[in-house]
């Protein structure tokens, strides 16, 4: 445990004890406790003292975070045991060590005034000449300032086994909170815990205002500590008030004080009445004992549970804990016992609710605690049961430190907890009856073997939880598999309250949980601190490190895994292999980070790693939808596929339905295909890079197994050269992307029977391909500012076509009739296709959106629409030759702009172009011949926009008054009086 608490402590615990007093019994039982609960203990053997080798204890204690102490019958007859406890002590002062004492079978009395054994020890050291006078001053006092820390007094208590816990449970809790508020390393822990609970308990802080009933009921409960206690820790935390020390162990109770009087002695207290004597504080405090005149057999105080086990001693009463603080003096009235608090009001004021919020909260301070509701009616019906919370999320990113983080704040609370690490490889190298094992070892503390038939023995011993308050963690689970292993079909049995956490990367692992958590990545700040701790361990950063520290977070993108395992690599190296080794990631990255993250990839079926990769080498950030289209022609299932990807937080998708990726996982993608082939890109299944295509082509490659090509530029600052030929292009390709492709043409071997989406924008190209071929599968073109092209081939095969873009297509003098006629296409796209003259007569093409033909400055005639197009939203003819649109215009029933600016031949537009009822922009600026409107423009009940300016219409008609949803009117030149304008100013 020593690891998980902070750096510089070799172990946990130190024990100081005489051997022949307690070795055998009750330290050996106390060392076996505290290494049970995963407490690293230095105990020295009986050899070692045989062996003279003080040293080495006295290194132990400089190395240790708490020293245990046990005053037996002869420890004062041990040189070695004395020379231990002043190295303690000394270590409270050099090294803020916590020390324990424990009074085993003698009296904090004879310990600190060194009577009875102590007292012949002393005796038999002053007359021994080998022993300075001034050591044995410096034990005597050692002795005294020892009995002054809290400890423990093995008198109060009917039998070790019970102390023993007491000590364990306190050292354990203290290491817990050591390590809780320390949180070292832990960049950005805090709002993780603080979410993770609100899961793990989410009935009191999901109370709307039931903060502000808590914190009213707290100094009601807790009335004496108004002034100084931590009302969230409940009574553990009273304070040393001049040092702000949460702890009483090194202060003992001497220091508590009147601060109004400056009173220093505690009251002597009548121990054969109880606290009966207890002064009334407006009294004074006169009868209160000086602690260091004989008060030294209170009980010390269970921290951790209150102040539950003070007691009576000779009445036995013990059990404070049943009581709460109840017992308390009324210090105002002279009081014995407190009232016991109450929450009155009328039914449904909230006053059950208020007390489960508060019973929740501070249940944990006592021993023994229990919520009876419904008393009246004898019924306790209600039940916090067991509750699964899930943590998910990429690898990386975070999902064990925090349930580790989380399971170490509050194990606290549990009487078995286990935290069963590495699941997934565990059921790899082990199995289901070995892990089931390893569960139930961890979770009972004890060795668990031979299970034998897997569910009945096991379910045997679950049984043995039924009543048990449980904490069980169960990290990197691969599959739900795995958790019915563990766990069984249904929630198991454990007691109630119970808390079971699971991490892992697959979601559909988490079916039933009660809530799931989604660690976030940490942003940039908290990245580039968590990236410091682990680069900067050495040597101190100086500003050349700044710009690269800058680049290396850009890198990680906020994954804690990678700046983990960068900051590490980079510790100790000069800005000059920092500078090399950036370079070197973008090209190959850090195999550290990757075996990580391709454990999630690994567990994928073909299909599914064939999704995953063609989202990382191409579709990053593109529309979920064209991708479904584009995948399913390949036969990969892609919605089936994309679920699981989700699932295992490989991809997201974003609310605007684009495709996203983790850049590291990308970069883990495509590192994956290169390695299909190092050193000839050809044989890959995928090529994104331009260089990597280049080399391909001069190669003279055969690239059979190529399935996606994919060739990005510059267009500004690189022009392609290649010099080799596409002969040997796969025919099993299915998406072409060259942008600037610099060819005259496709290889004229190359049959597409496979490709999906062609896109070659701003290309060569002046002919695709001679002839009709085998097109079935495409449904994207995509050929726009190819300058040179001069001509479409025959595209009647592409049934499935949607998209066609020719934009700037500037040589196109020819749309064939066969592409106005596809049923499936959605947007032909011919904007600024300066040189298209001849265009299809007739239009019937019952899928198409958008048609857009603007700057189209050589069509004259716009083709019949022969068949009703009810899809078609956007007509763009601005720019064109147009003189007018034919009257079959009306079989656009649900065209929502039709946009004719800058036609300077129209002359008139048709009458039942005011039948076009869904038309809400009508834009006619700049059409200088067109004279007039239609008389019906009024029936456009929805058109918001109408755009005349410059036109040649000088006259409105009276209709437009019924435009009651036209919002904006642009009509510079008009002159006249028509009523329209008075009541549209």
């Amino acid at each position: 445990m020593a690891s998980s608490f902070g750096r510089g402590w070799k172990y946990d615990v130190f024990l100081s004890f005489r051997g022949e007093d307690t070795r055998k019994i009750f330290v050996g039982h106390l060392y076996k406790a505290l290494t049970q609960k995963a407490i690293n203990t230095f105990i020295d053997s009986e050899e070692l003292r045989k062996g003279n080798q003080l040293s080495k204890l006295l290194k132990a204690i400089n190395e240790s975070r708490f020293s245990i102490i046990v005053f037996s019958e002869n420890y004062a007859s041990s040189t070695w045991c004395l020379k231990e406890l002043v190295t303690i002590l000394e270590c409270i002062n050099t090294n803020k060590q916590i020390v324990v004492p424990i009074f085993y079978q003698v009296a904090p009395s004879d310990v600190r005034k060194l009577k009875s054994f102590f007292a012949e020890a002393f005796a038999k050291h002053d007359r021994d000449p080998n022993i300075h006078s001034e050591e044995v001053h410096r034990w005597r006092s050692a002795l005294t300032e020892a009995t002054n820390l809290s400890g423990w007094d093995s008198r109060h208590y009917r039998d070790d086994a019970k102390l023993i816990d007491k000590v364990v449970q306190d050292i354990f809790n203290r290491l817990i909170n050591i390590s809780s508020s320390k949180v070292t390393g832990l960049v950005g822990m805090a709002s993780h815990i603080e979410k993770m609970e609100l899961l793990l308990y989410p009935k009191v802080d999901g109370l709307v205002g039931m903060a502000s009933h808590i914190e009213k009921m707290e100094p009601l409960l807790y009335p004496r500590v108004d002034d100084g206690a931590d009302y969230n820790d409940g009574v553990d935390d009273w304070a040393d008030y001049n040092d702000g020390v949460d702890d009483w162990d090194n202060n003992g109770l001497d220091d508590w004080v009147d601060y109004n009087n400056g009173v220093d002695d505690w009251a002597e207290a009548d121990y054969n009445n109880g606290v009966d004597d207890w002064v009334d504080y407006n009294n004074g405090v006169d009868n209160w004992a000086n602690y260091n005149d004989g008060v030294d057999d209170w009980a010390e105080a269970d921290y951790n549970n209150g102040v539950d086990d003070w007691a009576d001693y000779n009445d036995g009463v013990d059990d404070w804990d049943n009581n709460g603080m109840d017992d308390w003096v009324d210090y105002n009235n002279g009081v014995d016992d407190w009232d016991d608090g109450g929450i009155w009001g009328m039914g449904g004021s909230g006053k059950t609710t208020i007390a489960r919020a508060v019973y929740e909260k501070i249940s944990c301070k006592f021993e023994h605690h229990c919520f009876l509701q419904n008393v009246r009616d004898g019924v306790d019906d209600w039940t916090d049961g067991v509750r699964i919370v899930g943590i998910w999320g990429m690898g990386g990113s975070g999902k064990t430190t925090i349930a580790r983080a989380v399971y170490n704040k509050i194990s606290c609370k549990f009487e078995h907890h286990c935290f069963l690490q590495n699941v997934r490889e565990g059921f790899m190298k082990k199995g289901d009856v070995l892990m089931q094992e390893e569960l139930l070892s961890g979770v009972l503390n004890e060795n668990v073997q031979s299970l034998g038939r897997l569910s009945r023995d096991y379910n045997m011993i679950i049984e043995r939880l039924s009543q048990k308050k449980v904490l069980l963690v169960l990290d990197d689970v691969d599959n739900f598999a795995q958790m019915e292993t563990l766990l069984g079909r249904m929630k198991p049995s454990f007691g109630d309250g119970s808390r079971i956490i699971i991490t892992t990367r697959d979601a559909q692992s988490l079916s039933g949980v009660d809530a799931t958590y989604s660690p976030k990545l940490l942003p940039d700040d908290k990245a580039l601190q968590l990236f410091s701790q682990y680069a900067f361990r050495t040597n101190q950063p100086t500003s050349e490190y700044n710009h690269l520290s800058r680049k290396l977070i850009e890198y990680a993108q906020g994954l804690p895994l990678a700046l983990k395992v960068l900051g590490s690599f980079l510790d100790n190296k000069s800005a000059r292999e920092w500078e090399y080794v950036l370079e070197k990631i973008k090209k190959i990255p850090h195999g550290g980070i990757q075996d990580v993250l391709r454990i999630s990839f690994d567990g994928l079926d073909d299909s599914e790693k064939d999704v995953f990769l063609d989202i990382a080498c191409f579709f990053k950030g593109k529309e979920k939808d064209y991708v479904a289209k584009l995948l399913d022609g390949c036969g990969f299932f892609f919605r089936c596929g994309l679920r699981v990807l989700v699932d295992r937080a490989l991809v997201t998708v974003s609310p605007q339905n684009m495709l996203e990726t983790h850049d590291l996982l990308r970069v883990m993608g495509r590192e994956i295909v290169r390695q299909e082939s190092i050193k000839e890109p050809g044989r890959r299944s995928r090529l994104w890079c331009y260089e990597d295509a280049k080399l391909a082509l001069t190669q003279n490659a055969q690239m059979k197994r190529l399935r996606l090509l994919r060739v990005h530029y510059d267009k500004g600052n690189c022009k392609q050269h290649v010099n080799g030929n596409l002969q040997f292009l796969s025919h099993e390709l299915s998406c072409l992307i060259w942008m600037g492709y610099p060819m005259k043409s496709l290889p004229s071997n190359f049959h597409p029977k496979n490709l999906v989406d062609l896109d070659m924008r701003d290309s060569r190209i002046e002919e695709l391909w001679e002839g009709t071929e085998p097109l079935e599968k495409l449904e994207f073109i995509n050929l726009s500012h190819s300058q040179c092209l001069k001509k479409l081939p025959d595209l009647t095969e592409a049934i499935n076509l949607q998209t066609l873009s020719l934009e700037g297509c500037t040589s196109l003098s020819e749309v064939q009739p066969s592409i106005l006629a596809h049923k499936n296409l959605g947007l032909l796209l011919l904007k600024d296709c300066k040189e298209l003259k001849i265009f299809p007569t007739s239009i019937d093409m019952k899928s198409l959106k958008i048609l857009n033909l603007s700057g189209c400055s050589k069509i004259e005639v716009f083709p019949e629409i022969s068949g009703i197009m009810e899809e078609l939203s956007e007509l763009h003819l601005d720019k064109t030759a147009i003189r007018e649109l034919p009257s079959s215009i009306e079989r656009l029933k649900k065209l929502v702009l039709l946009d004719m600016r800058d036609c300077k031949s129209l002359v008139c537009l048709p009458d039942n172009v005011c039948d076009l009822t869904y038309l809400e922009r009508l834009l006619l600026a700049g059409c200088s011949q067109l004279r007039n409107l239609p008389e019906k423009v009024g029936n456009l009940k929805l058109l918001m926009d109408l755009q005349l300016q410059g036109s040649g219409v000088k006259q409105l008609p009276s209709s437009m008054l019924r435009l009651g949803r036209l919002k904006q009117l642009c009509c510079h030149g008009y002159v006249g009086t028509h009523p329209f304008l008075h009541g549209h100013r």
